[in-house]
């Protein structure tokens, strides 16, 4: 903008002003402070609608989906489930195909905390399991009566579903026990 028409433009804003009284200009000025606040508090109050209420408020519901996979000491998968009868599907690489198998209510399963950076469960055998995550590491500390130990799990995006099923199903698999499975 040349600067003869910036004269001209803050001339005009001089004149606009000077035509207004006292009062009229502060019923100008009100009016745009009312404005101003009313946008500001409506933003506010949209800000506030969409707080917290949506974050996942249990371990359960932050990783239900999640897929992860371990080869400590044999190719097995995992998936958690925000479901209390069935909270992990599990896969374990037999010779060309994986068992599957669930972990949940039906083997005695108990939550004692559901929190949302922890997951504890009471196993049978007095068995208890404690879950965290820290990046893409899930770490389940497994604790017994004559000790504990740890299996390390990495975040995946493996396909689990179109992982191949073994036709002889296990008659008890549960990764977090040092006895893997029984083939009938």
């Amino acid at each position: 903008m040349s600067d003869k028409n910036h004269n001209i433009s803050i001339l005009n804003l001089l004149l606009l002003f000077n035509n207004l009284t006292p009062s009229k200009m502060k019923t100008t000025i009100l009016k745009h402070r009312f404005l101003y606040i009313f946008i500001l508090l409506s933003l506010t109050i949209s800000f506030n609608s969409c707080s917290d209420d949506d974050e996942p408020q249990t371990f359960l519901e932050k990783y239900d989906g999640t897929k992860w996979f371990s080869d400590d000491d044999d190719d097995l998968y995992i998936r958690i489930i925000d479901n209390t009868s069935v909270i992990f599907e599990q896969w374990f690489l037999g010779h060309d195909c994986y068992y599957y198998y669930t972990l949940g209510d039906n083997d005695s399963v108990e939550i004692i905390e559901n929190s949302k950076d922890k997951l504890v469960l009471r196993l049978t055998y007095d068995e208890t399991v404690t879950v965290t995550v820290e990046g893409d590491i899930m770490k389940f500390i497994v604790t017994e009566v004559d000790g504990f130990h740890t299996i390390f799990f990495t975040k995946t995006l493996m396909n689990v579903d179109d992982l191949q099923i073994c036709s002889i199903e296990p008659h008890s698999f549960n990764f977090l026990r040092k006895k893997k499975f029984i083939i009938p």
